[in-house]
């Protein structure tokens, strides 16, 4: 795994970290300017969609997806956007709750589509040891890949059974339920999906994921 600090300089770091706060203050104060009364009790996490579209962007997704992503975040490079990551990773989710202050807990998910020709073993190294987020490779062409995450009712169509099983993932996990609508489609020409949750809490009210806490997700499928 390779040293993404190393590679991108501290004040490029810096600055992209600059821009994307910019963009979540443009994001959030469109967001909250809407219909204001709907969102008196809405936390709106800038670190979720930054986790969610790195997971996606670090994907063997192509090369038009990443360059969305990265002029969305207004970044110059997936290197660049993964030492983002790690800064992000090593302070907003530092664990401050045994001296009474806040702990965000994060949960990462990617799916990778099993016909790409890429290398596992480096994808598994970066999702699982990188990102700290379950990966694996699914069959979005089959009726049945939804028995690789887990069990869910046979009846349902295909796209509902896929969403329902990312759904199951992401409910055992951070008891946040649904991520995805099941109206959601998932189909073959998905290649990829990237998950991220994440909870909030503070001091001695940091027992895990509770079903009453503050939660905030984020999903994005990718063709």
């Amino acid at each position: 795994m390779m040293d993404v600090e190393s590679e991108v300089s501290q004040l490029t770091t810096e600055n992209a970290m600059k821009n994307q706060n910019d963009l979540a203050l443009i994001h959030s104060q469109r967001l909250f300017s809407t219909k204001p009364k709907q969102h008196l009790n809405t936390v709106f996490s800038p670190a979720s969609i930054n986790a969610a579209l790195t997971l996606a962007a670090s994907g063997p997704v192509g090369s038009s997806s990443a360059k969305e992503i990265l002029s969305f975040l207004s970044s110059s490079s997936i290197e660049e956007l993964n030492a983002v990551f790690s800064q992000i990773a090593s302070v907003v989710f530092a664990d401050r709750s045994a001296n009474g202050g806040p702990k965000i807990s994060s949960v990462n998910g990617v799916w990778i589509e099993q016909s790409l020709p890429i290398d596992d073993s480096s994808f598994k190294v970066l999702f699982e040891n990188f990102f700290k987020a379950s990966f694996d490779r699914v069959d979005f062409r089959s009726k049945d890949f939804s028995r690789i995450f887990f069990h869910v009712a046979s009846r349902a169509s295909l796209h509902k059974r896929a969403s329902m099983a990312h759904n199951t993932w992401f409910a055992l996990l951070t008891k946040i339920s649904p991520i995805l609508p099941r109206t959601t489609k998932v189909d073959a020409k998905r290649k990829i999906c990237s998950h991220n949750a994440e909870h909030l809490c503070r001091g001695q009210s940091c027992r895990g994921w509770q079903y009453k806490s503050i939660g905030m997700e984020h999903a994005r499928l990718w063709s």
